[in-house]
């Protein structure tokens, strides 16, 4: 959320091409990081819905590379930092405020 709210301050100020590069960088690594650490967690409770929320992590992965790949061709524009600061902040509120949080429904179930 907070790379988010940065690319915005940075659009906003006009700054976006240049933290676009940012959050490209910061994704790269967090995105295998966090999504490795959440599956096994999941695997570990024996989650019934693992296999889904692992196809919409495969799915943001597929996504990423695209905007990568773009970006490494073309660089940055303002028109590509709001697209991505658009697909990220649809990615959260969509992953987390669903999908997450059916996780964490679960887990308050769990005995």
């Amino acid at each position: 959320f907070r790379r988010v709210r940065a690319l915005k301050r940075a659009m906003e100020l006009d700054l976006g091409r240049e933290e676009v590069a940012t959050v490209i960088v910061f994704l790269e690594n967090y995105v295998v990081e966090h999504f490795t650490a959440e599956e096994a967690f999941m695997k570990g409770l024996k989650y019934p819905e693992l296999n889904p929320h692992k196809v919409e992590h495969a799915s943001f992965v597929r996504e990423f590379e695209i905007f990568k790949r773009e970006f490494d061709e073309k660089g940055s524009s303002e028109p590509f930092a709001v697209k991505t600061h658009d697909w990220l902040k649809d990615w959260l509120t969509g992953h987390i405020g669903k999908t997450d949080r059916a996780l964490g429904l679960y887990l308050r179930t769990k005995p």
